[in-house]
């Protein structure tokens, strides 16, 4: 999404097949973190799937404290970090990248790289290409 504000063409490759958003595990964004979503107008999406989080406490199977962390100063609008379930943010950006007109090209894996005296190309188990 940076990339299309500055007026640079991109293609976002995703080695998996595109997913509902119900898969894995939670994760959190730190306010720096959500400070680059807002960047890019994306900050919203993460509002919208994420919940307040303020601290992380980790605890042992019989119930001690074993780290109690901040996360963090909040946004200067008071947002703290956001936690939310890593597959569903990654639904809605790809959703977003796509309404914004950035192709999402799924299903397609990383095999080689190699470097060109202008660029690059990125090569892909299907035989297909990217210059970059």
């Amino acid at each position: 999404m940076a990339l299309k504000r500055a007026g640079i063409q991109s293609v976002i490759v995703e080695a998996h097949a595109r997913r509902d958003g119900e898969v894995g595990s939670y994760f959190t964004v730190s306010p720096n973190g959500l400070d680059a979503l807002a960047a890019v107008d994306a900050l919203g999406i993460a509002l919208a799937e994420g919940f307040a989080t303020r601290r992380n406490v980790m605890r042992s199977a019989n119930g001690g404290v074993l780290g109690d962390l901040p996360l963090g100063t909040p946004l200067a609008d008071g947002t703290p970090a956001l936690t939310m379930k890593r597959s569903r943010l990654t639904a809605a950006l790809v959703d977003e990248a796509q309404r914004r007109g950035i192709k999402v090209d799924f299903g397609r894996r990383l095999t080689a790289v190699e470097t060109t005296g202008s660029g690059v190309v990125a090569m892909f188990h299907d035989g297909t290409t990217e210059v970059a």
